[in-house]
């Protein structure tokens, strides 16, 4: 499984939050929420990322079959800019 690559981005909870490592995006949401399946998450890039609960911990994985989805990473923040 390869890295994302940052910035990553997190849209959920009714806004969009940019980190510059996958460990502050790590550190920044919370595992409950991970587990209810609020946030969806993208690199640089635009490939969605899979945000997985284990235990304490978050996880952000880059799923081997994930394709750049430049579009809907646009459209997601264009719509959160307004």
């Amino acid at each position: 499984m390869a890295d994302p690559a940052p910035p990553i981005v997190i849209d959920g909870d009714g806004q969009i939050e940019v980190y510059q490592t996958v460990l502050e995006a790590r550190r920044a949401v919370e595992v409950v929420d991970v587990a209810d399946g609020l946030y969806q998450a993208f690199d640089s890039e635009g490939c969605p990322l899979r945000l997985v609960a284990h235990g304490d911990l978050v996880l952000i994985e880059l799923p081997s079959d994930s394709r750049p989805d430049q579009a809907e990473l646009e459209h997601r923040l264009l719509s959160h800019s307004r």
